[in-house]
């Protein structure tokens, strides 16, 4: 029997429901045969410093590497 999974992962910025300015945090959602799950990394990340469609943060100093 042929056992098959897919899945994907996704990086994203996450606004708390007080956001009004400043860092976000930073989620990584994991989808397994259409189940999802949300996790968040305890990072932050500047949304002028996010690329969305990379699903990274731009740059090449230290602070976009870690």
């Amino acid at each position: 029997m042929l056992c098959s999974k897919a899945f994907s992962i996704l990086f994203y910025l996450k606004k708390r429901n007080t956001y009004i300015s400043g860092e976000m945090s930073v989620y990584m959602r994991l989808t397994i045969n259409n189940e999802r799950s949300e996790i968040a990394l305890k990072r932050d990340c500047d949304p002028q410093k996010w690329n969305a469609k990379a699903s990274k943060m731009i740059g090449s100093k230290q602070d976009a590497k870690d």
